[in-house]
């Protein structure tokens, strides 16, 4: 039970803990169905029954309170669902956690909540027992404040565009988390090899092309899933192989992927790219030091590898391998229009949600400073704003 919802939350429920019964308000179901499909709610969902909601003051008439009521204009009156409850049920075993948390992300990874536990058996604490019988009128129950919610129909009249987004939305957001597994091989003594991208992907709608592409490369190199005609001469790759980029340089070995679906419908295109994280297998074992060596020539490829390393799961990657395409190989002291304001609010990201990326980053600044060539090639400002934020790192881990 949960007035306000983020569809992530939601589908990591359904998915992870078997959530069948949600009780919200009907904005909050239908913006998670706006945003991430009707497959990701529960089969059951509740709203208030409208009357549910009463007025203090025929509360109080009806009890016969003696006080007299407060003005017109101070009475208090009590409408919508404002309870937040998560009730597991693990075989005879049910667990109740009442508390501040909605069923959102900043619940449960930012804000601070309180939650408290209740352990009793399934056959008196649990969903059914909760919710109370269907067919007793007699009896007052939570099932008696609620009545059941369906989405509404969607409208014959919703604009084809429209369709194509939200769905393009939806696939991105299935896409994304899927599994990936990246296997080098080293094909030209230390200069060139190859990555062959393993996933076991859900199908893709007709009439839609999936593309992917290293992040370290431009959309130019892009390999259309759909279209993967065996290569005669080389060896035959697994069954999960989606796609081989083939003669990569060594700094072009990364385990950031970006993909594309796009999603036709008649004149109407809609399009939604995004990035997914690999697990990389058979990279060099010095990959880290060759890279590194590699990448400082200029303070824009400091900055760069700034970004690559608090990029891991922290950051928006989809639009930093955007921002990457547009401003591909142009010189200056940004990277991919990225400056030290964009540089700030990554570490910041990063040291709210994966502060180890900034002990990463720490390891870096600290070798570059080594040296009189090393600060040179320190981006300009950023000890100004990374003093800061080493400080606060170290003050977290106090």
């Amino acid at each position: 039970m949960s007035p306000y919802l983020v569809a992530s939350t939601v589908r990591r429920l359904v998915r992870d803990h078997g959530l069948d019964v949600l009780v919200s308000r009907p904005e909050a179901l239908e913006d998670v169905a706006r945003q991430s499909g009707r497959e990701t709610l529960p089969r059951t969902c509740y709203v208030l029954s409208p009357g549910a909601d009463f007025d203090s003051r025929e509360a109080q008439e009806e009890e016969g309170d003696p006080e007299p009521l407060p003005p017109a204009d101070e009475q208090i009156e009590l409408t919508g669902l404002h309870a937040k409850l998560f009730l597991f049920e693990l075989g005879r075993e049910a667990r109740l956690f009442l508390g501040s948390a909605n069923a959102t992300r900043a619940a449960f990874h930012d804000n601070a909540e309180v939650l408290v536990e209740l352990v009793g058996p399934t056959r008196d604490c649990g969903v059914a027992s909760f919710l109370g019988p269907e067919d007793d009128p007699r009896q007052e129950t939570i099932r008696s404040l609620l009545q059941e919610y369906h989405l509404p129909e969607r409208s014959d009249e919703e604009a084809p565009e429209s369709t194509l987004e939200k769905e393009a939305e939806r696939l991105a957001c299935v896409l994304g988390t899927t599994r990936l597994t990246a296997a080098v091989r080293e094909v030209d003594a230390g200069q060139r090899w190859d990555v062959v991208l393993s996933a076991t992907l859900l199908p893709i709608p007709d009439g839609s092309t999936l593309k992917v592409w290293p992040a370290t490369l431009t959309a130019e190199s892009a390999f259309a899933i759909e279209d993967s005609p065996p290569d005669p001469g080389v060896p035959s790759e697994p069954t999960d192989t989606i796609a081989t980029f083939r003669g990569l340089s060594f700094e072009a070995l990364t385990a950031f992927f970006a993909f594309e679906i796009s999603l036709r419908q008649g004149e109407h295109e809609a399009r939604r790219r995004f990035a997914v994280t690999a697990v990389l297998r058979g990279a060099p074992k010095d990959r880290k030091e060759r890279l590194l060596r590699s990448l400082l020539s200029d303070r824009r490829r400091v900055l760069q590898l700034l970004f690559l390393i608090l990029m891991d799961e922290g950051a928006d990657v989809s639009a930093f391998v955007e921002a990457i395409q547009r401003d591909h190989a142009v010189p200056g002291e940004s990277f991919a229009g990225w400056d030290n304001t964009a540089l700030l609010e990554t570490l910041l990201r990063s040291l709210s949600r994966e502060p180890r990326r900034i002990d990463d980053a720490a390891r870096l600044i600290a070798d570059l400073q080594k040296t009189p060539e090393g600060q040179e090639l320190l981006p300009k400002g950023l000890v100004d704003i990374w003093e800061p934020v080493l400080a606060a790192r170290r003050a977290l881990e106090a």
